[in-house]
């Protein structure tokens, strides 16, 4: 969970004392999870993670390096890479020497001569990475981010009790892979608009210069 009950109410400026804490926390819950999956970065505790990534052949100080966007961030090791650079045959590559940026770009260097001559062979190759992830500090953005999220699925239940007004049509908003469908109200039976898209292209916009540099996973 990537904000308390306290932290909503602050960004928010709502008062949830009358929901029980229980249900509240699981929402809360629930979209930092996904908001956290649609922006490839992990800001609970670091774990290891292993992901199908791509290598690319590049240079870096002089060197031929194999060039990883990872998946996920913020990196804190690299613990184990395979490469297949032949078909089906996969070979593990030393990475006591890896170099990892502020990006999440990892970086292995090659010094064995017949391994660098053979990799110029392609471009590019797939591997297998093992490494360790999260950690990081959460940002008020993603904070706030996941609060708008959560406030639609608050509202959403919170009003699914009442039939009255409801026009029949459905109205659905989405941040990568999280999405909620919900019946649009007739204006004179409304307390206002809805909330749905509005909340969720505004979670996206300060969530999503967080995204990581690598594969957006789904």
């Amino acid at each position: 969970m990537l904000i308390t009950i306290a932290e909503y109410e602050t960004l928010l400026g709502e008062d949830l004392s009358a929901l029980d804490e229980d249900y509240v926390e699981g929402i809360l819950d629930c979209v930092s999870e996904d908001l956290e999956i649609w922006l490839g970065r992990s800001y609970s505790a670091a774990a290891q993670v292993i992901d199908t990534v791509q290598a690319t052949l590049a240079h870096y100080g002089g060197l031929p390096v194999l060039q990883i966007a990872t998946p996920r961030a913020p990196v804190q090791s690299v613990d184990a890479l395979t490469v297949y650079l032949v078909p089906g045959s996969a070979s593990t590559v030393d990475v006591s020497d890896a170099i990892i940026d502020a990006a999440g770009i990892v970086r292995v260097t090659f010094g064995v001569f017949n391994t660098y001559r053979n990799l110029f062979r392609q471009k590019q190759y797939q591997g297998t990475l093992t490494y360790t992830v999260g950690g990081a500090a959460v940002p008020v953005a993603i904070k706030r981010a996941v609060a708008l999220l959560a406030q639609e699925m608050l509202h959403l239940d919170a009003n699914s009790a009442y039939d009255a007004g409801l026009s029949g049509d459905t109205e659905t908003f989405r941040i990568g892979d999280y999405s909620e469908t919900k019946a649009t109200r007739d204006l004179d039976a409304s307390q206002g608009l809805g909330l749905g898209s509005a909340n969720a292209v505004l979670a996206a916009r300060l969530a999503g210069r967080y995204k990581a540099q690598g594969v957006v996973l789904v």
